[in-house]
């Protein structure tokens, strides 16, 4: 027991080590993002270029970040160039600004209700599998102590359900926040964000078992539970589209 203990605390180091030139990584990565407006150095005419934000992102993790061109309107023609244009692509600004940028105007990050929903109910349908009796239900009975009666209980009344429910909407939300913020326009990138900020609850959940001295074994458990759950809705967050499903809906008529 004393070499798990030992064990969950150097993962939450680890945890906290890794979180913390991710999120740099992140701000970063919506620093470059985006296309802008440059003269070419070479033909003396406007261009338009996107900055490599991941490589940027990536590398600024662990040293200053390295900036490369990710694409120009002038290649392949010029496509050998010294890209030397990569300072002006710094200072201009972004002709389609992510999220973030549009804070200036706005109180928040834009959240899509419905991709939010969807997000939020996939979270909550995922917890109510995992800790069914087909899944994990026996043994979280019996490092919870719950007995079968009082389990059986628990289900038929409405507010244990209205709690999780709760619990899932206000994860999801502060997911989908960080989404909209960081612009994760993409299921993959939804899915990393929705991985940096498990860790963070991860980290926190590690402390409070270890600081009620509740069995560890709820840690891989309740961890497992809220990581896949987690996942799944920055999938979704950063997978859906706006208008993808009357786009779907025209295509099926």
């Amino acid at each position: 027991m004393l070499i798990l203990f030992w064990m969950l605390l150097f993962l939450a180091g680890v945890c906290l080590f890794v979180l913390t030139p991710s999120l740099l990584g992140f701000m970063i990565y919506g620093r470059y993002r985006g296309p802008r407006a440059v003269t070419c150095p070479a033909t003396h005419g406007p261009a338009e270029v996107q900055i490599d934000a991941l490589h940027a992102g990536l590398t600024g993790m662990a040293s200053k970040e390295k900036l490369r061109l990710a694409s120009c309107t002038l290649w392949p023609l010029h496509a050998n160039c010294d890209e030397s244009c990569i300072s002006q692509a710094v200072a201009a600004p972004v002709l389609s600004p992510p999220v973030r940028a549009k804070l200036e105007s706005s109180s928040g990050p834009t959240i899509h209700l419905p991709a939010y929903l969807v997000a939020t109910a996939v979270f909550w349908f995922i917890g109510a599998f995992w800790y069914s009796q087909f899944v994990f239900r026996g043994a979280w009975m019996q490092m919870t102590g719950f007995a079968p009666a009082q389990i059986h209980r628990l289900v038929e009344l409405w507010s244990p359900h209205l709690v999780t429910i709760g619990i899932a909407a206000l994860f999801t939300f502060a997911l989908a926040w960080v989404v909209a913020l960081f612009d994760c326009h993409s299921a993959s990138l939804g899915v990393a964000a929705a991985f940096l900020l498990w860790l963070v609850f991860w980290v926190l959940m590690v402390g409070v078992i270890l600081f009620r001295q509740l069995p560890l074994g709820l840690v891989w458990i309740h961890g497992g539970y809220t990581l896949l759950a987690s996942m799944a809705a920055g999938a979704v967050l950063g997978g859906w589209k706006k208008g993808r499903i009357m786009r779907w809906l025209d295509q099926e008529e």
